[in-house]
């Protein structure tokens, strides 16, 4: 299919502007730092479900990674923001951090409900509705 010039221009202008929004929108880091349990992976994996379109989705996080390597790799790829979940012996920590230098705020995590959870208790709720349990 052959293109005018008009079409050509006006196709390039619309990638360079949808380009300039994607650069534009925050993009996050979901990760944990230490143990934390499955039910905090799981937490972190929905959570990256629902950010996903600015987020990284599989980012694989070692022991051996620190905060620094983090911090580095994300200027390159556009990274704003880092959600990053820790464990105390008392409790579950959530972190949201600005990039590079903006605020950091602490939140405390009193209970969680994730996804497989909830869809198993729908399951339920829907078998005992028709009666076949």
């Amino acid at each position: 299919m052959l293109w005018t010039k008009a079409q050509k221009r006006t196709r390039e202008i619309a990638i360079q502007r949808s380009q300039e929004e994607f650069a534009t929108v925050p993009h996050t880091f979901i990760f944990s730092r230490g143990q934390v349990g499955l039910n905090v992976h799981q937490l972190i994996t929905d959570l990256r479900r629902i950010m996903e379109p600015y987020t990284a989705r599989n980012l694989k996080v070692q022991k051996k990674n620190l905060l620094k390597d983090f911090v580095s790799v994300a200027g390159p790829l556009g990274v704003t923001h880092f959600l990053v979940f820790t464990k105390t012996s008392t409790s579950v920590n959530f972190k949201v951090a600005r990039l590079p230098r903006g605020p950091t705020l602490t939140f405390k995590v009193h209970r969680v409900s994730v996804s497989v959870r909830v869809s198993d208790r729908i399951f339920i709720v829907r078998t005992v509705a028709q009666g076949q349990l």
